[in-house]
């Protein structure tokens, strides 16, 4: 999808949130400002969502209060809706968003603990390799890396290429992420994220 196709798209999808509720298309057009930066649809994973609704949006969005975590998210799933992107719509209503958005209602560790422990959950968060044991906290590379990773392996359930229970599941998961890490790039000079991320934890 071309830029102006993808920017055709969220305003159409605005303009008709807007004919419905203006309230909630404009939250919904702050929350995607916020998690993509701009207006590419192609930005956004299912991990990049996962950060926003979990940790970025009861963390980071300041002007709110906990009382309209709700609206937003109920916004952002209409939004999707209109998208035709039903997983992410499905996501941000999801049972899981609710109980971390309640866990950080209580206390922003109750919150981090609860965000911590759902994404540790999803399925497309990268596994450490023998190539890599992912650090607790990372630096941009090494951020930017797990984060394609993530979008790798959302690409590879949809294929199908990974199909999620499936005996030995978890051995291609690790066999995905190994291949997606040291995989020459030509962005890179021929570097891969593996290539990167060493050099970035060694400076």
């Amino acid at each position: 999808m071309s830029d102006g196709a993808h920017t055709a798209a969220v305003q159409q999808a605005l303009e008709t949130m807007r004919s419905e509720d203006p309230q909630a298309a404009d939250t919904a057009r702050q929350a995607y400002q916020l998690l993509t930066g701009s207006t590419r649809l192609d930005r956004i994973s299912q991990f990049t969502l996962q950060e926003f609704l979990w940790r970025r949006l009861p963390t980071q969005w300041v002007s709110l209060e906990p009382t309209d975590w709700p609206a937003v998210t109920e916004a952002l799933g209409r939004f999707f809706d209109l998208l035709d992107m039903p997983r992410y719509a499905e996501l941000a209503r999801a049972p899981i968003t609710r109980q971390v958005l309640a866990a950080y209602e209580s206390g922003d560790d109750l919150g981090h603990e609860a965000y911590r422990r759902a994404l540790s959950a999803s399925e497309v968060v990268p596994p450490n390799v023998p190539e890599l044991e992912w650090g607790v906290t990372m630096d941009d590379e090494e951020y930017a890396a797990y984060r394609d990773t993530a979008a790798m392996l959302e690409l590879a359930i949809e294929a199908g290429e990974l199909v999620l229970g499936a005996p030995g599941w978890r051995a291609k998961q690790r066999e995905l992420t190994s291949a997606y890490l040291t995989l020459p790039r030509p962005e890179f000079d021929g570097a891969s994220y593996l290539d990167r991320i060493m050099a970035e934890r060694e400076a």
